[in-house]
């Protein structure tokens, strides 16, 4: 098979990466593949890899495992990330306590990071506080896989289509 030059490029830079590094692209691959399939461009959440694991009215449980693109310069899990995990995990417990049809949208995050993580599976807990007319407060944790607190949050959600 020939290849251009740009190609060829690629191919010498791929094979300079360290395995591990080469492994998270071909996974990050195999995810996009896989959302490609489902004949949708992908979410940020496929290329995360998250996984909602509960969600009952007014609670949830998301997943998401640390991978090296996660990790900051530090080394530790990028606090965008734990924020992203947080906004899920609350606000999956916003959608459902409305119901179906119910939308709704983050106005406001505030989180406490408490220590951070290098490695594992992160897992967000998110609770409906309290829901109103037009907004949902809602709380969350961060917790790592040996169930160590790392980060606490509070935020509110506008309630933008009310349930059918």
């Amino acid at each position: 098979m020939d290849l251009t030059s740009d190609e060829k490029h690629l191919l010498e830079r791929f094979r300079s990466l360290g395995e591990e590094a080469r492994d998270e692209l071909l996974s990050l691959s195999d995810r996009l593949a896989a959302a490609r399939q489902k004949q949708k461009p992908p979410h940020y959440r496929d290329l995360i890899g998250e996984e909602v694991v509960r969600r009952e009215r007014g609670q949830t449980e998301v997943r998401i495992p640390i991978r090296p693109f996660v990790l900051n310069r530090s080394g530790v899990v990028h606090g965008g990330v734990i924020c992203t995990l947080m906004d899920e995990a609350i606000g999956w417990a916003a959608y459902d306590s409305l119901g179906e049809g119910g939308h709704v949208v983050t106005t406001e995050l505030k989180i406490n990071f408490l220590t951070a993580a290098t490695s594992g599976i992160l897992t967000g807990h998110g609770r409906v506080v309290r829901q109103g007319k037009h907004l949902i407060v809602g709380e969350g944790d961060i917790l790592d896989q040996e169930g160590r607190l790392l980060a606490r949050g509070l935020g509110t959600w506008m309630i933008t289509s009310p349930a059918s």
